[in-house]
């Protein structure tokens, strides 16, 4: 990938995944967003940084949200920080294929993103969380959840400078968990719902 990402041309819309080998909490060994699969998420990175898409479509393991073991939600946190340096609007789901007639459970996390200056991003910069999640979200008409906000899911975690002064810090300090569905806006990640997954 490092061979072709400066040859991506311009766009609207960037669809991707990122090997999720080293994103296994199973495994002590695994290195998750350092490790020698796990780094390809930088060159998704340098892509939105040099090309700013309206919009992103992520996939990756279910894992990837508690990944690296020894320091859950790490990884994650630097993705989401990542997307809001480069100011975009975020959501995240958890999707299980068998809950959908699948005869697999196959679970994995998409990463919806939209630029903040899109009217789809300005539309739930003020809405109401659980809205967002059950009813007007990316995800929320095709993937409906029956799971309503925990009450604990208006703790906010912060990705701005304010609390981490960049991704080192986050990288190093960064303490908390997702849940299964949630959004991220204006450098706040919502928690959001928990599903049982």
């Amino acid at each position: 990938m490092n061979e072709v990402q400066d040859q991506v041309p311009e766009h609207d819309l960037l669809v991707g995944g990122f090997p999720c080998q080293d994103y296994s909490v199973a495994s002590t060994r695994a290195r998750g967003i350092e490790g020698k699969k796990g780094v390809l998420w930088w060159n998704i990175d340098h892509i939105v940084g040099a090309l700013r898409p309206k919009y992103l479509l992520l996939e990756n393991v279910d894992r990837l949200l508690r990944s690296p073991v020894n320091q859950r939600g790490r990884d994650f946190a630097i993705i989401l920080r990542c997307l809001a340096d480069k100011d975009y609007y975020v959501e995240w789901r958890v999707i299980n294929a068998a809950d959908y007639g699948f005869q697999q459970r196959r679970r994995r996390t998409f990463i919806f993103g939209c630029r903040k200056d899109h009217a789809f991003a300005q539309d739930r910069l003020n809405e109401d969380l659980e809205k967002i999640l059950t009813k007007t979200g990316f995800f929320a008409t095709k993937f409906p959840m029956e799971k309503k906000v925990p009450e604990n899911s208006t703790e906010v975690y912060s990705v701005s400078c304010e609390k981490y002064g960049d991704l080192t810090d986050i990288s190093d300090n960064f303490s908390g968990h997702f849940y299964h569905a949630g959004v991220m806006r204006p450098r706040c990640v919502h928690k959001g719902l928990c599903a049982d997954v």
